[in-house]
């Protein structure tokens, strides 16, 4: 057999085996990956995660009243006690807010003295 065509058969077996080998690898890549997709979708579809019951955490029976109707108050009806309450709860910061007096701007004079003395 002449050179060129040992050469061409030798090249191609290489071709072939290396398109095989890139097919098993890219299959095996594609099935890796779905594996690992699962594994990050279970572990963020924990029924705990969806209730946000580790998102926060209550300190004393005061806070965890305070959640509690906060949560158990979604999806009921606003009242007109509830927006009286708010309105004075509103009117009570603006007079604490308002009786804040300002005297002006203060003038700050003296010397600077830095922390290394300079």
């Amino acid at each position: 057999m002449e050179v060129e065509y040992i050469v061409a058969i030798v090249s191609g077996g290489v071709f072939l085996l290396l398109l095989v080998l890139y097919i098993v690898m890219y299959f095996r890549g594609k099935k890796r990956e779905e594996m690992q997709w699962e594994n990050i979708s279970k572990m963020y579809a924990s029924r705990n995660l969806v209730k946000m019951k580790y998102a926060f955490a209550a300190y004393d029976a005061e806070t965890e009243k305070i959640i509690a109707e906060k949560h158990s108050g979604d999806d009921s009806q606003i009242t007109i006690d509830d927006l009286v309450r708010a309105e004075a709860a509103a009117a009570a910061v603006e007079n604490v807010l308002s009786n804040v007096e300002s005297e002006g701007v203060e003038e700050i004079t003296g010397n600077y003295k830095s922390e290394n003395g300079n």
